[in-house]
């Protein structure tokens, strides 16, 4: 029996800052969605006058999770999101097809997307958007 293929700490270190790579293009590029949708609804926001009926949304209801922790927590899911792919891809690599389980890779998807999609939701809420 052979012996599975076993990733290099070089080449763990380039996969590695690839997704780190890859984590701040996305950034930036909500950044710029930011500023784009600030742009747009200013102009939203001048034609409410303060006398209107219509009651904002920080009075209607209360969040779970302070505003100034949006920010941390989409940090930690991209974090987790990021540990559950390379672990994933490493599975991947490292074992034959024939010794592959693939209830392990469903599991280790799973995770993954769960933790991104939070972490990219943790991030759109720290910008501003309101989802």
């Amino acid at each position: 029996m052979k012996q599975p293929f076993i990733l290099n700490s070089k080449q763990i270190i380039i996969f590695l800052k690839i997704q780190i790579n890859f984590i701040k293009i996305i950034i930036n590029l909500l950044f710029l969605f930011k500023f784009i949708l600030m742009e747009k609804s200013s102009s939203i926001f001048q034609i409410l006058s303060p006398d209107s009926n219509i009651k904002p949304f920080s009075n209607m209801l209360s969040l779970p999770v302070k505003v100034a922790d949006h920010s941390h927590f989409s940090i930690i899911f991209f974090i987790l999101g990021f540990l559950f792919t390379c672990w994933l891809f490493i599975y991947i690599i490292t074992y034959k097809k024939s010794d592959r389980k693939i209830s392990r890779e469903i599991l280790l998807a799973l995770f993954s997307s769960i933790y991104l999609g939070l972490g990219s939701f943790f991030l759109i809420l720290s910008l501003g958007v309101n989802v």
